[in-house]
């Protein structure tokens, strides 16, 4: 039991409840984060990208979901999948970007819907030895501060 407090918990890209789909929660608030990384693409489930580093950058974006009664500073984390999005962050919706203008379209359209004041945009860059899903739901964090969220993702030994 121990060991199981301690285990890293589990990758959340792409893995959603069918009997509670994340985007129809209602009070939970959605955040599009975009990616940019140097990792090459996952066959694993709710990886999305893996821990080897890719010879091209490559481009995505994810919807991430904030269950209602959010604690600022707080990752309400699941242990289990899946994700309970009444309780849980969910990430959902994994796109890939073929190339980068088209990466560069998204975010200059997702800008063109905010008024000028509110379009700004963070650039999160995760520390050593984080997981995807560790670097999206961090960007997510800063919800409140940003109205695009874009996170750049290397290989740190993860």
């Amino acid at each position: 039991m121990v060991l199981a407090a301690c285990a890293r918990p589990p990758d959340l890209i792409g893995v959603d409840d069918p009997d509670r789909p994340a985007l129809l929660q209602t009070g939970a608030d959605r955040q599009t984060i975009y990616i940019a990384t140097t990792r090459a693409a996952s066959e694993a489930d709710g990886v999305f990208y893996s821990g080897i580093r890719a010879p091209d950058l490559g481009y995505a974006s994810v919807v991430v979901t904030i269950p209602p009664g959010h604690q600022p500073g707080v990752i309400e984390r699941a242990r289990d999948l899946p994700p309970d999005p009444r309780r849980h962050f969910t990430v959902v919706e994994p796109t890939v970007y073929d190339t980068d203008a088209v990466f560069v379209a998204q975010l200059r359209r997702a800008l063109a819907r905010r008024a000028p004041q509110d379009r700004t945009i963070l650039l999160f860059l995760h520390g050593y030895n984080n997981t995807m899903s560790d670097a999206v739901l961090r960007t997510a964090q800063f919800v409140e501060m940003s109205t695009i969220s874009t996170a750049f993702w290397w290989p740190g030994r993860s």
